[in-house]
């Protein structure tokens, strides 16, 4: 199953993508409809060439996906000072128009991953001009300071080039519907920078609207430390946090904030697209010599990024920046969504996740339970097909439910996922509950390692599911007992969906659950009568109480 997309005519009226509320949900509108980002990542030096850039692209349509992240660099956007060069954002628009795909820009600007890579190399080598993070001990990294109001400046001014570009060049087309501000921010190897620039900032007052954020009943981690330390309304960054080092990573994403800020603003008030950046996450999960899988100190993971325990500061600070997005590879999935929606005001998009199938089911998870605006894998363009199969086939059931999924009300839509050690879950959709088990072959001991679907309610007693490898299983109401009236499979058509096989017998196990196979299901499972073959992945169940 092809997942399409149609883009707008030259003489739409230009009306720019943007987030808002509807049915309940936070969602990105795009042409004046809501828009699922069902993306895919493209790797760090994909886009700065043609043929792994459109190559990237072709991967992108191959894989379902309806928008391609793509990295834009300011080193090669401004190789020379002053001096600007689009040709690759270019060829990226042109690329996606040609294949019927939206792009989300990744700016790679004074940050990516916790260094500064990506400058050009006449900031790189200016080291007056754009001093650098300075950790303890002394010892200097390659890392500007975000205490550099020359580099906030240049790299502002960058940006705002970028933003009049897309603004010419794709006002009246919309490819581009988002676009990410910087990378991964944030100082590893330390909890905050030492450089003389921030030590001055060190000792300077904490300002009046932090103070508010300490007051508030927002979740910030930062503010145990402050009470600890007699909950004081005024003073500078070393003394009113008592050298906690939560108050170091405070100070630092007080930084961050501040100078993404000038550089989110300085674009936007030249193109407003939505914009947000994204975060390297801490985590539980501390393996030693593996930096990505993040820590618990701030400097294992980038001190100041903008994850969970500081995001209130980054709303506060850098208001332009319409959220921020976590790269989710690690740790508790559902958590974590949880958190970031709660950090955006509901909005959640998760711009780096994995390719697989766990990563299939994480996004049914995504969609479904928190109502994400989009998710996107990264690393799409050297993904194995075999890899890429579970997610390409995922999109291609959420296409073909997208404009149900997007005009449903929240409560009525419910995501899941049961991974190797997951049994069984209840889900609550709507007014009504289900459990969500394994399909099991007849005879078979194993499983499949990955089950996950999203359900909506569409009526009173309808459902319509898409997913693979699951057994539903409707729970008794207030005493009354819930049977299986019907289900019906469904595919999709140039329409819209199309009724096929009506699915009883074995195919619901007599009539009592709601069954949708694994894809590759086996026939059968050691016993000489078949089990149940794969159905589209898409069916509406129809429930009765007696």
């Amino acid at each position: 199953m092809r997942s399409t997309m149609t883009l707008p005519s030259l003489d739409t009226a230009p009306v720019l993508p943007r987030i808002e509320s509807v049915h309940g949900r936070r969602q990105l509108i795009v042409d004046e409809r809501p828009f699922l980002i069902l993306g895919g990542e493209l790797h760090n030096s994909s886009g700065s060439e043609t043929t792994a850039l459109l190559d990237g692209l072709d991967r992108a349509v191959l894989m379902n996906a309806n928008t391609a992240l793509v990295p834009v660099t300011w080193e090669l956007v401004e190789p020379v000072e002053g001096t600007f060069d689009f040709s690759l954002v270019e060829e990226a628009l042109n690329g996606a128009r040609e294949r019927g795909l939206r792009l989300i820009l990744l700016w790679f600007g004074t940050w990516k991953n916790g260094r500064s890579s990506y400058v050009p190399s006449w900031v790189k080598s200016d080291l007056k001009r754009f001093p650098r993070a300075v950790l303890r001990g002394g010892r200097s990294t390659e890392h500007i300071s975000p205490f550099s109001d020359e580099a906030a400046n240049r790299d502002a001014e960058a940006f705002a080039r970028l933003m009049d570009f897309l603004a010419s060049a794709d006002g009246t087309r919309r490819t581009v519907v988002m676009v990410q501000v910087e990378n991964e921010v944030g100082l590893l190897g330390d909890s905050r920078d030492r450089s003389n620039l921030a030590e001055q900032a060190f000792e300077e007052s904490v300002p009046e609207r932090f103070f508010e954020l300490l007051a508030s009943e927002s979740p910030l981690a930062v503010r145990s430390a402050w009470e600890a330390n007699g909950s004081l309304a005024s003073g500078t960054w070393s003394t009113v946090f008592g050298g906690d080092i939560r108050g170091d990573e405070a100070f630092m994403a007080h930084a961050y904030a501040s100078f993404v800020e000038r550089v989110a603003a300085a674009g936007s008030a030249r193109y407003p697209l939505p914009l947000f950046t994204n975060a390297w996450l801490d985590s539980e999960i501390d393996v030693p010599g593996f930096t990505v899988t993040g820590g618990q100190r701030p400097g294992t993971y980038p001190s100041g990024g903008p994850i969970a325990a500081v995001a209130p500061v980054w709303r506060t600070f850098a208001p332009t920046l319409d959220l921020v997005a976590p790269d989710i590879y690690v740790g508790d999935f559902d958590l974590i969504c949880g958190r970031f929606s709660e950090a955006s005001d509901g909005a959640l998009l998760i711009p780096e996740m994995r390719r697989d199938q766990l990563g299939a089911g994480q996004m049914s998870v995504a969609l479904g339970a928190h109502a994400a605006l989009g998710v996107s894998p990264f690393g799409i363009d050297s993904g194995e097909a075999s890899e890429l199969d579970a997610v390409a086939d995922l999109y291609a059931l959420i296409a073909a439910v997208a404009d149900r999924l997007t005009v449903a009300d929240r409560r009525s839509v419910q995501g899941f996922h049961l991974g190797d050690t997951d049994e069984s879950q209840v889900l609550s959709v709507g007014n009504r509950r289900f459990r969500a088990g394994k399909v099991r072959s007849w005879g078979a001991k194993d499983v499949a390692p990955h089950t996950y679907g999203i359900i909506i309610q569409t009526g009173p007693l309808e459902f319509l599911a898409i997913g693979r490898g699951f057994v539903l299983e409707p729970l008794d109401e207030d005493g009354r007992q819930v049977g299986i009236l019907s289900v019906d499979e469904l595919t999709r058509g140039e329409r819209g969906l199309v009724p096929g096989r009506r699915l009883n017998g074995d195919e619901t196990l007599s009539g009592s659950a709601w069954v949708h196979p694994s894809q590759g299901h086996a026939a059968a499972g050691g016993l000489p009568i078949p089990s149940v073959g794969e159905n589209s992945g898409i069916t509406m169940c129809k429930l009765y109480e007696f």
